[in-house]
């Protein structure tokens, strides 16, 4: 079952759009 790129990467991509939310705060 390999899982297409966007689908691996979405959470890593979450955590780091979060990560800059909180720095521009």
């Amino acid at each position: 079952m390999n899982a297409p790129p966007s689908a691996t990467e979405a959470l890593p991509n979450a955590e780091t759009m979060l990560e800059e939310i909180e720095k521009k705060q």
